[in-house]
C-alpha cells in the first residue's frame, strides 16, 4: 500500500484573506445590529464604530447641563456630533477640547509647541447626558462567539470555508472546543485591552497620556510579534504560536478531499502479480 500523502496546510496569504473577510462580516453584522438597536432603544443601546458613517457636528458655547469636566480643564472648543449610517443616526457625543501653546528654545531657535487634550462624553438623541450600552465594548465576546462557534461546529468560519480551508486537530481529528478556545485566545486576547483601557481612563483621568501610550505600545508589540511569527511559520509550512499551543492546524479543503480519495483508492487496489 503506498504511503498516505501529507496534508497541505493553508498558506499565509489565504489565511490572511479569510481573516480580513471574517472581520468585514463581523463589522457588517455589528453595524446593522447596533444601528437597529439604537433606533429601537432611543440610543440606549448603540454602536460606535461602523463600516460607513457620516458626521454632523456643531459648536456649543458650554457643556450640556449635568456634565462636569475635570478640575482645571478649560476647554477651548466644545463640539456636539451626531453619527449616522445611511442617514440613520445611531450615536451622539459631545467633545471638549483644550489646546495649550508654549514657546520652546532649542539651540537658540524658538519653537511654538501645542498640546491637545480632549474628553468625549455620550449624549442622548436630545443632547442630554447619557450612559448607553455600547456594543463595541464587547468586541472580544462578539469575535469569540463568531470564531469559536463556527470553527468548532463547522470546522471553519464563513470565510475559511469559502476559501476552501478547514480547522482541525494536528493529525486529522476534529478540533475540540477547548482547542478552539485556546486558539482564539492566543490570536485575539489583545482585543480585551480596549475595555481595560477605558476603565483605567475612568479611574485615572490624570494619567491619560501614559495609559493611552502604554496600551498602544503593548497592542502594537503583541500584534507585531504574532504577525511576524505567523508569516515565518506559515511560509515554512509549520504551525504558528496559536496553532502550536492549541495543537490545531488549518488545511486546505481540497487537499482533504484528495487525501480521502487517495486513501479509498489505495484500499481497493491490490498489487497484481
Amino acid at each position: 500500500m503506498p504511503p498516505a500523502p501529507t496534508p497541505i496546510r493553508a498558506g499565509f496569504t489565504r489565511r490572511l484573506a479569510a481573516l480580513v473577510i471574517d472581520v468585514i462580516i463581523i463589522l457588517t453584522v455589528v453595524t446593522l445590529i447596533g444601528v437597529t438597536l439604537s433606533k429601537l432603544s432611543g440610543g440606549f443601546i448603540r454602536v460606535q464604530s461602523t463600516l460607513i458613517k457620516s458626521t454632523d457636528c456643531k459648536t456649543l458655547e458650554a457643556m450640556p447641563a449635568g456634565l462636569e469636566l475635570p478640575q482645571g480643564f478649560k476647554p477651548t472648543s466644545i463640539t456636539a456630533c451626531t453619527y449616522s449610517f445611511l442617514s440613520i443616526p445611531y450615536n451622539w457625543t459631545v467633545k471638549a477640547e483644550q489646546i495649550t501653546e508654549s514657546d520652546v528654545s532649542i539651540g537658540g531657535t524658538e519653537f511654538t509647541t501645542s498640546k491637545k487634550l480632549s474628553y468625549t462624553y455620550p449624549l442622548s438623541p436630545y443632547g442630554l447626558p447619557a450612559e448607553p450600552v455600547v456594543i463595541d465594548e464587547y468586541s472580544f465576546l462578539l469575535y469569540g462567539l463568531y470564531f469559536i462557534a463556527l470553527e468548532w461546529l463547522l470546522g471553519g468560519t464563513l470565510a475559511q470555508r469559502m476559501l476552501g480551508m478547514r480547522v482541525r486537530s494536528v493529525g486529522g481529528a476534529p478540533a475540540s472546543l477547548i482547542q478552539i478556545v485556546k486558539r482564539f485566545v492566543a490570536r485575539f486576547a489583545w482585543l480585551a485591552l480596549a475595555p481595560i483601557g477605558e476603565k483605567l481612563l475612568q479611574s485615572s483621568p490624570g494619567h491619560l497620556v501614559e495609559i493611552i501610550v502604554g496600551l498602544a505600545v503593548i497592542s502594537m508589540t503583541v500584534l507585531l510579534a504574532v504577525a511576524v511569527n505567523a508569516i515565518w511559520a506559515m511560509k515554512k509550512g509549520e504551525l504558528a504560536w496559536h496553532d502550536r499551543w492549541a495543537r490545531t492546524e488549518v488545511v486546505r479543503q481540497n487537499a482533504i478531499s484528495q487525501l480521502r480519495t487517495s486513501a479509498v483508492t489505495a484500499a481497493h487496489i491490490s498489487p497484481r502479480q
